[in-house]
Protein backbone atom coordinates (compact mmCIF):
# COMPACT_ATOMS: atom_id res chain seq x y z
CA UNK A 1 0.00 0.00 0.00
CA UNK A 2 1.67 3.37 -0.83
CA UNK A 3 0.85 5.78 1.82
CA UNK A 4 0.76 8.64 -1.12
CA UNK A 5 -2.11 6.30 -2.31
CA UNK A 6 -3.94 5.84 1.22
CA UNK A 7 -3.51 9.79 1.85
CA UNK A 8 -5.13 10.22 -1.32
CA UNK A 9 -7.72 7.50 -1.00
CA UNK A 10 -8.86 8.20 2.46
CA UNK A 11 -11.06 5.22 3.24
CA UNK A 12 -13.24 5.11 5.63
CA UNK A 13 -14.56 2.47 8.37
CA UNK A 14 -17.02 0.21 6.59
CA UNK A 15 -18.57 -0.95 10.01
CA UNK A 16 -19.08 2.86 11.20
CA UNK A 17 -20.90 3.66 7.40
CA UNK A 18 -23.27 0.57 8.06
CA UNK A 19 -23.96 1.49 11.55
CA UNK A 20 -24.64 5.06 11.85
CA UNK A 21 -23.90 6.29 7.80
CA UNK A 22 -20.79 8.23 9.51
CA UNK A 23 -17.53 8.53 7.62
CA UNK A 24 -14.94 7.91 9.74
CA UNK A 25 -11.53 8.16 8.64
CA UNK A 26 -8.78 5.18 8.93
CA UNK A 27 -5.36 5.81 10.25
CA UNK A 28 -1.95 3.64 10.01
CA UNK A 29 -1.89 2.42 12.90
CA UNK A 30 0.95 0.02 12.90
CA UNK A 31 3.82 -0.62 10.05
CA UNK A 32 5.42 -3.70 10.39
CA UNK A 33 7.46 -3.85 6.87
CA UNK A 34 7.82 -1.18 4.73
CA UNK A 35 9.63 -0.59 1.43
CA UNK A 36 10.45 3.51 0.91
CA UNK A 37 6.76 4.53 1.27
CA UNK A 38 5.48 1.08 0.34
CA UNK A 39 3.48 -0.45 3.33
CA UNK A 40 3.71 -3.97 3.19
CA UNK A 41 2.43 -5.43 6.37
CA UNK A 42 0.53 -3.24 9.15
CA UNK A 43 -2.60 -2.48 10.66
CA UNK A 44 -5.52 0.28 9.82
CA UNK A 45 -7.53 1.40 12.75
CA UNK A 46 -10.79 2.93 12.52
CA UNK A 47 -10.72 6.58 14.00
CA UNK A 48 -13.81 6.70 15.89
CA UNK A 49 -12.84 6.13 19.60
CA UNK A 50 -15.98 4.09 20.44
CA UNK A 51 -15.14 1.68 17.19
CA UNK A 52 -11.20 1.05 17.32
CA UNK A 53 -11.63 -1.62 14.53
CA UNK A 54 -8.34 -2.99 12.87
CA UNK A 55 -7.43 -3.49 9.34
CA UNK A 56 -4.54 -5.32 8.23
CA UNK A 57 -2.38 -4.92 5.49
CA UNK A 58 -1.10 -8.28 4.14
CA UNK A 59 1.41 -8.32 1.31
CA UNK A 60 1.15 -4.14 0.73
CA UNK A 61 -3.37 -4.76 0.22
CA UNK A 62 -5.11 -3.26 2.59
CA UNK A 63 -7.92 -5.84 3.40
CA UNK A 64 -10.91 -3.30 4.75
CA UNK A 65 -14.15 -5.52 4.96
CA UNK A 66 -16.52 -5.58 7.75
CA UNK A 67 -16.47 -8.78 8.83
CA UNK A 68 -12.55 -9.31 8.82
CA UNK A 69 -12.62 -12.92 10.52
CA UNK A 70 -15.16 -14.30 8.01
CA UNK A 71 -13.48 -13.04 5.33
CA UNK A 72 -10.13 -14.16 5.91
CA UNK A 73 -11.61 -17.38 6.67
CA UNK A 74 -13.78 -17.72 3.33
CA UNK A 75 -10.90 -16.35 1.57
CA UNK A 76 -7.72 -18.04 3.33
CA UNK A 77 -6.20 -19.76 0.54
CA UNK A 78 -6.12 -16.38 -2.19
CA UNK A 79 -4.41 -14.76 0.79
CA UNK A 80 -1.98 -17.10 1.56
Amino acid sequence: MQRQHFDTLQPVCPVCKLRSGQLHRLVIAEVDEEEGKHIVQGTLHCSEPTCQREYPIIDGVPIIVRDIRSYLSDNAFQIR
